[in-house]
């Protein structure tokens, strides 16, 4: 891979025409749930994001990114790209089909049995379940009521579905944004993770703007203290061999 990264490169270099090696698209500006950690639930959308590109249209976009020498594919979030499942599921299997890596970033909660095997099916690479806490008071106090019991249960079912076809694709990994109600659960992220078959425990940080009044940004004091919760996470993540981004 590397060297084909490098061939690109020099060709740029010299003018040629060389295309993208990552794509993200995002199908959907629509989502299921309004959660307190995204600014979409606290401002208006713009009616112009809700104006989605019908299926056909995406497919091809697919076939047009192989066409271009797009080897890594990211279907991810502007909202849940589950909402258009079948659409997605058949991006997926286009995608495999034309030898290109695949990722999904999804809440979960469209995430169905059916999908799933899609995914498993086809070979996909990686999927990305948004869970923000390991106990269901803290994660849906974030996200929703109900969500967490949805998610783990996609979890758990995609666990099993994996052991039922031994198929160690996709990959799963779970993503946690940093929040004052969350900084201090990392540590017991990665045990959830260990517990629930997890690949890779990921976390990121809260983007703060327009969240300015939502008790959802660290104060001076939580802050200071973070890198004590983050070393914990990342020692026991390390000491099981977890894949993780906590460095």
């Amino acid at each position: 891979m590397l060297p084909i990264i490098a061939s690109r490169l020099l060709n740029w270099q010299d003018g040629q025409s060389a295309g993208p090696w990552r794509l993200m698209v995002f199908p959907t500006y629509r989502c299921n749930l309004k959660c307190g950690i995204c600014v979409r639930s606290w401002q208006e959308t713009h009616p112009m994001l809700l104006h989605e590109l019908p299926d056909e249209r995406w497919l091809r976009l697919v076939d047009e990114a192989a066409a271009m020498g797009v080897r890594v594919l990211k279907i991810g979030g502007g909202g849940e790209p589950m909402l258009r499942d079948k659409m997605v599921c058949e991006m997926c299997v286009r995608v495999k089909k034309h030898g290109m890596a695949g990722s999904l970033q999804t809440n979960g909660t469209h995430l169905s049995a059916d999908s799933m095997e899609t995914l498993i099916r086809a070979r996909w690479d990686d999927v990305t379940i948004s869970i923000d806490a390991p106990t269901e008071e803290i994660n849906d106090a974030i996200r929703n009521k109900g969500v967490f019991s949805k998610t783990v249960g996609a979890l758990q079912t995609l666990r099993g579905l994996k052991k039922k076809h031994q198929s160690k694709l996709p990959n799963v990994a779970i993503h946690t944004t940093v929040t004052a109600l969350n900084y201090d659960c990392l540590e017991d992220m990665v045990d959830f993770s260990l517990a629930n078959g997890v690949d890779m425990f990921s976390a990121s940080p809260l983007l703060e703007a327009g969240l300015e009044e939502t008790g959802y940004i660290m104060s001076a004091a939580q802050r200071a203290d973070l890198p004590r919760f983050l070393n914990a996470a990342m020692e026991k993540a390390d000491a099981h061999n977890l894949l993780h981004n906590l460095n």
